[in-house]
């Protein structure tokens, strides 16, 4: 069997699943792109391009140009809104996986946007962030929607001007066949909501991924107090990253570069906005790093401390505490707006994921070596988690001659984009000689 006979099964959507099926599909090779949310990118899809007056290297844009490309590729077959239900390994992967209703027909759907503005339901009705995305710019959530809920509300579906929405679909399962997985499942986002900082409660306390999403939808954050754009602006770094109380030893990677790069085109677009960052440390990034953070420590404040808490004004502005190391005193700041760098962990169904695929995780709970107990041919993977058997784990990228099972990106642990890109690389260059030499075996 060559290459072109072969198939691969992505579990996961983001900028790294994206980046090796496109690459794995360049080389012949079948792909199964599963995703269990209603659109592909990831958090990726989120971020904004955050050139000012020339580029800067964020890598926002890669998520867009892989997504024209999974599009353009008949060799890569998307699931959304798709999760693995079972795993048997006979030789090669039996897969099955469960997809959530299709209740918007991509053949029939144009994207008039008439079922956003009509929903009734905040959330209900959700919008893929990117023109690039293969299939319907919108779905609807099965979470938030009324007719899933009781049945009250067909609003969508009897509007809809093309009849491309119809609730009454169920569930459906399907059927794969792969001779690889390549686990590319990806992160989740650090909760700031119990800390001391009023995430949740104050509207002007915000976190990275909040003012991604807003630069990209080209807004700059306003002020809670008179509606103006914010002028008093802070960012707090490792929030929820390098921190003992929370288990999370570890640096998050993106959020210095991400931040930096935020405040910079904010100033660009607003130059009366004062920013401040507090910090522990900031981690380098590129290889013009030092000549860029000469540029940001002229426009910009830094303080080496990390705020005890948050305040809410009586005119709606934040007071902010802290330690001031130069001073050697307690001192409070007032702000327009503070930004949470919130960190990078594990993604939240990794523990069902390690239990269905027997999988190994680090100490931090990503996804570590991966390994496959082959004593198990035939029966289903993870069905006993704690049956003892041969553990010849690999690294990220690589896998056990007998497993076929590969990690890419933040599943992997914290890292940025072009990172992911990166590792996605290696991973698929792996997975290709493990097929090769599968191949030759038969």
């Amino acid at each position: 069997m060559n290459r072109s006979e072969a198939n691969v099964l992505v579990i996961g959507g983001g900028i790294a699943g994206l980046a090796a099926a496109d690459e794995l599909a360049r080389q012949g090779i079948g792909v199964d792109l599963i995703e269990k949310k209603s659109f592909l990118g990831g958090h990726a899809a989120f971020f904004t391009c955050k050139a000012d007056e020339a580029c800067v290297s964020c890598g926002a844009c890669m998520v867009d140009d892989r997504l024209a490309k999974i599009r353009q590729n008949s060799n890569i077959r998307v699931h959304t809104a798709s999760s693995v239900k079972k795993v048997l390994r006979n030789g090669h992967f039996d897969i099955e996986i469960e997809k959530a209703p299709g209740c918007i027909d991509e053949k029939l759907c144009t994207s008039c946007g008439v079922c956003l503005d009509l929903c009734p339901e905040k959330g209900a009705l959700i919008q893929s962030s990117s023109a690039a995305h293969p299939g319907p710019h919108y779905a609807v959530s099965m979470d938030c929607c009324r007719y899933f809920a009781d049945g009250s509300c067909r609003i969508c579906e009897t509007r809809c001007p093309e009849k491309a929405i119809n609730l009454d679909k169920g569930k459906k399962s399907e059927k794969i066949e792969a001779d690889a997985i390549l686990m590319a499942t990806g992160f989740h986002h650090f909760d700031p909501v119990d800390r001391s900082y009023g995430y949740g409660r104050f509207d002007n306390v915000i976190t990275n991924l909040d003012l991604e999403i807003m630069l990209r939808n080209g807004h700059l954050p306003k002020s809670v107090s008179d509606g103006e754009y914010a002028r008093k602006i802070g960012f707090i770094q490792c929030v929820g990253s390098r921190d003992l109380k929370s288990g999370h030893l570890w640096c998050s990677k993106i959020c210095c570069a991400s931040a930096l790069r935020m405040a910079r085109l904010i100033k660009t677009r607003n130059p009366d906005a004062e920013i401040t960052f507090f910090y522990i440390d900031i981690q380098t990034f590129g290889s013009d790093f030092q000549a860029y953070y000469e540029q940001a420590q002229r426009k910009f404040s830094f303080i080496r401390a990390i705020p005890a808490d948050i305040d809410q004004t009586d005119d709606g502005r934040l007071a902010v505490s802290f330690f001031n190391p130069l001073l050697q005193e307690v001192e409070a700041s007032v702000f327009d707006l503070m930004v949470l760098s919130a960190g990078i962990e594990p993604a939240s169904d990794i523990d069902e994921l390690v239990a269905q695929f027997d999988l190994k995780q680090a100490d931090t709970g990503f996804l570590e070596a991966l390994r496959l107990d082959d004593s198990a041919e035939s029966d289903s993977i993870g069905s006993n988690p704690d049956k003892s058997g041969p553990n010849r784990p690999g690294s990220s990228g690589e896998a056990d001659p007998d497993k076929g099972i590969f990690a890419a990106g933040t599943a992997t642990g914290p890292m940025g984009i072009k990172e992911s890109v990166a590792s996605a690389g290696s991973a698929v260059f792996a997975l290709l000689n493990y097929i090769d030499q599968t191949k030759k075996g038969e």
